[in-house]
């Protein structure tokens, strides 16, 4: 049996083509219809449906909310009060994230999303103001430590200004 070079690769093509099953690209709505938690490098966290994504996992939401957080300054280790302050603010319309900007998007559970564990649910006002009151502690202390760091001749890195 005598074939040229193309009539071998077109009767390989062929055989290829019969042996690959039909595959959906990824990020195809058919594929990703969940809600899922997203948090994001910046520590913002949105919770909604996840209808696509890609491979860079750039992400789409729909009826999206965004949770914010603030830990109980009243809690402690061995007391009964949540630790945590949320609450869930309804963002309109479709959110697009960012896939460089995901650190963690997870599936939700939707029997237990109702009554999260360890955390009560608050008016936006005190959580927003307990964040940021926390939000800049948290920077002054980042501060403290770079400026430390620098004194010690060691460079400060992601995110510590000396």
């Amino acid at each position: 049996m005598n074939m040229s070079f193309n009539q071998m690769l077109q009767r390989s093509q062929q055989e290829q083509r019969q042996q690959e099953a039909p595959v959906e690209a990824p990020g195809h709505p058919s594929q990703a219809i969940e809600k899922v938690d997203v948090l994001l490098r910046d520590e913002k966290e949105y919770i909604g449906i996840l209808r696509s994504y890609d491979q860079f996992a750039n992400l789409v939401l729909t009826e999206c909310t965004e949770r914010i957080a603030a830990r109980n300054p009243a809690a402690s280790t061995d007391s009964p009060a949540p630790k945590w302050f949320i609450c869930d603010v309804k963002l309109p319309g479709l959110m697009t994230i960012r896939g460089e900007n995901v650190t963690i998007c997870a599936t939700v559970d939707l029997d237990g999303e109702d009554e999260p564990k360890g955390v009560k649910f608050a008016p936006e006002e005190q959580v927003r103001e307990l964040a940021n009151a926390q939000r800049n502690e948290k920077k002054a202390s980042e501060v403290r430590k770079a400026k430390a760091y620098k004194m010690a001749g060691i460079e400060a890195g992601f995110g510590m200004t000396a």
